[in-house]
């Protein structure tokens, strides 16, 4: 057997190890991080990625970056990425819309229950005025006020950091630390997967246990002078580590997976979720006046004194979803615990790859992602046992898992870091539910940290007790604080991502 049979050449891998650029490089790998490549001395890598994440086309094309980006499966029927027609090329030459390639920016749909803003000081009623004064008329209507300040720095689920990496030499191996997303919940039933993957559950290991993934990932998810952690992904996104972008506005701030392991802009730092203002505001319907008055005296009420400038409504004030998260499928991430051989095929079957480019599909042991139907054991034997009706099925037949528009997210497990798992529905009939491989979840949006405020014109700030009243103009009295619906925002709610397709192993090597 050939060496570097595992995967083919262009995968996409998640990685939680300390390699440096060369190091990865001599082990025929590269960190995705949108490099330049010269066509005529990567001409099969080429054939694989085109220019789908940049180029010219004829001197050189760009590696993906996916440096602070969240990997969205591409959604060729557009029914689960709604903005897929909208979306935007990675850089120069790369491709835009519903293509492998795109990148999208985050977005914040209003939450599944709805948001419910909060103003206070809004006139509830009006009164006859008579004589002068410096009281707010009560307008015959509404204003729509829409949101313009506030909101968290961006949209985005509960993640940990890892490198994105992808194969550049076809003969390579797969590096000790590379993390793999697995489809199915009969792990006894996919080849090598009990013999050369931990799941990344973050337990505690003694540092000789493992010596090759120690020595891969030392301490970056915790650990001390004699342990180290596996990495947790239970309940979480994966996430790659932002670099010298600014693509994760947060990266300063993020913290610890474990006691000992790395924070901030490093591989193994974890970070919860957010809710940015959305790109399509939020509005809300309110009664304010918007004119001043010229009479007013109301017999024992306290009416509204005209406001020049504008006051500040809450559009979040109340409502809002348990996180804030994108469309998602549950996988168990499993990680590369010893070395590659490459002499034999390790990668397990049920496990999943991305590869970035719109080349030739890989073919002989790879199947794409999109939900197919297959039957039983007698189409893709070892596969069906692997995954079996995780992802939907019956008596004769079984489900490959769907990632088209869709995220991958750990399962939770019971750590209720996903505190909707219970809720998880099935993908197709027949699959599985709840806290489970093969679940599906639809976006919720969270009330964000940083609450999403809305600019009130001339929003009364104080009142003014008046006299008697003979007749004459309306008046607003001063009133209380009203929790008025919130309409608008985005389409869905979804982190910074690039699409990729996803693969999955049905049979070995030959």
């Amino acid at each position: 057997m050939s060496e570097g049979v595992s995967v083919p050449l262009g995968t996409v891998l998640a990685y939680a190890g300390s390699l440096t650029g060369p190091q990865l490089n001599a082990l025929g790998w590269a960190f995705c991080d949108g490099s330049k490549m010269d066509v005529s001395g990567h001409n099969d890598l080429y054939q694989v990625l085109g220019t789908s994440n940049g180029g010219d086309g004829s001197t050189y094309f760009n590696l993906p970056d996916y440096q602070g980006f969240f990997l969205r499966g591409v959604d060729p029927t557009r029914t689960v990425d709604p903005d897929a027609a909208s979306r935007t090329a990675a850089t120069s030459g790369g491709a835009s819309g519903d293509n492998v390639g795109s990148i999208q920016e985050w977005a914040t749909h209003n939450s599944q229950g709805g948001f419910k803003g909060s103003v206070d000081h809004v006139p509830n009623d009006w009164h006859h005025a008579y004589a002068s004064s410096d009281c707010s008329m009560l307008i015959d209507g509404t204003v729509t006020v829409s949101s313009d300040a506030g909101g968290d720095t961006e949209s985005r689920p509960i993640n940990a950091y890892v490198f994105y990496i992808i194969k550049i030499l076809s003969t390579a191996a797969i590096p000790t630390g590379a993390v793999v997303p697995y489809a199915g919940s009969a792990t006894t039933g996919s080849r090598n997967l009990a013999r050369y993957y931990s799941l990344c559950d973050g337990t505690e290991l003694p540092q000789g246990e493992f010596p090759d993934l120690f020595a891969a990932i030392k301490t970056a998810h915790g650990g001390d002078a004699t342990a180290f952690n596996l990495p947790d992904y239970r309940g979480r996104f994966l996430r790659g580590v932002t670099g010298d972008t600014e693509n994760d506005p947060d990266a300063a701030s993020r913290t610890a997976m474990n006691t000992g392991g790395n924070t901030a802009n490093n591989v193994g730092s974890i970070q919860s979720w957010a809710t940015g203002r959305p790109k399509t505001p939020f509005t809300m319907a309110l009664r304010v006046g918007d004119t001043r008055a010229d009479s007013s005296v109301c017999a024992g009420h306290d009416n509204s004194v005209w406001n020049d400038g504008n006051g500040t409504g809450t559009v979040t004030g109340s409502g809002g979803d348990n996180e804030t998260r994108p469309v998602n499928v549950n996988v168990d991430f499993f990680i590369l615990n010893a070395k590659d051989p490459g002499t034999e095929d390790i990668f397990p079957i049920g496990g999943i790859i991305g590869i970035p480019g719109n080349g030739a599909p890989p073919t002989g042991q790879w199947l794409l992602c999109n939900g197919s139907t297959l039957q039983n054991s007698q189409q893709y034997e070892e596969l069906y046992y692997a995954i079996h009706h995780d992802n939907g099925g019956d008596a004769t037949s079984y489900d490959l898992p769907d990632l088209q528009g869709q995220f991958m997210r750990g399962c939770d497990h019971g750590e209720n870091r996903d505190p909707d798992s219970t809720k998880r529905k099935a993908a197709k009939d027949g699959g599985q539910t709840g806290d489970n491989v093969g679940s599906v979840q639809a976006w919720a949006t969270g009330s964000p940290h940083t609450p999403i405020t809305a600019s009130v014109p001339h929003l009364p700030s104080s009142d003014h007790d008046t006299a008697a009243a003979l007749g004459g103009n309306h008046v607003a009295n001063w009133g209380g604080t009203v929790s008025p619906d919130v309409n608008g925002g985005d389409k869905e709610t979804r982190p910074l991502n690039a699409y990729i397709k996803f693969y999955i192993k049905y049979a070995p090597a030959t």
